[in-house]
């Protein structure tokens, strides 16, 4: 872990407080044999606390767009669909899976903000070999912990999770869930991944949920 943050951050690099972003791609709103629909989303980041708040903007059919917003705050996690950002089509509120679903979620996506995963900031490392190591983050009765895969460039490749809550008809189900990162850039003095992709590993095979990319990126200290 070392050797990444010796890559990823500047000599003083200044602590990110807070983060806004802007994203498009494209994302599956059911389950494998569902249709990728285009999205754009917004979305802002803070480390101390820990949370985020992501809103997109998905094309469903032509002419009709729905609203997803996904968000963690105070250790409670919860998420929205609605129709032209006023008819309420679904959701969750917070309860320990949709909570410690949204905190590996900000755990992974803090390659995005990487003063967040130093030991300095409550990130617990564990070593498993040259390349792999787990992470583990505590935020009130949550824990979220991830396997970092990083490549020979000191670049983070790839986040795993052995068991994600994921959203199924009766309740939640705990399932492998992998986070894939792509074409680093330098922004503020970091070098973040502005590409990815996320998957289930079903058992009758992996399935995409999400694959986009970063348009716009900005950090508050």
């Amino acid at each position: 872990m070392q050797d990444y943050f010796a890559n990823v951050l500047s000599e003083g690099q200044q602590y990110v407080e807070t983060v806004a972003l802007e994203q498009e791609g494209e994302l599956r709103p059911g389950g494998a044999k569902s249709a990728w629909k285009p999205f754009t989303a917004t979305q802002y980041v803070t480390t101390d606390p820990p949370g985020f708040f992501w809103n997109a903007t998905v094309g469903l059919w032509p002419l009709i767009d729905i609203q997803v917003g996904d968000w963690y705050c105070g250790g409670d996690g919860s998420a929205r669909v609605s129709a032209l950002g006023l008819l309420p089509l679904g959701g969750d509120d917070a309860n320990p899976e949709l909570n410690r679903g949204e905190l590996l979620r900000y755990l992974a996506e803090a390659v995005w903000y990487p003063t967040a995963l130093l030991p300095s900031e409550g990130v617990e490392w564990n070593p498993a070999d040259e390349s792999t190591a787990k992470a583990t983050l505590e935020y009130g009765d949550t824990s979220a912990t991830l396997t970092f895969h990083f490549t020979e460039n000191d670049e983070v490749s790839q986040v795993h999770a052995e068991q994600r809550p994921r959203r199924v008809d009766d309740g939640y189900e705990p399932t492998p869930w992998t986070g894939r990162w792509h074409d680093y850039e330098t922004h503020n003095g970091m070098r973040v991944p502005t590409t990815g992709k996320v998957l289930w590993h079903l058992p009758d095979g992996k399935v995409e949920a999400w694959r986009g990319r970063l348009t716009e990126i900005s950090y508050g200290e």
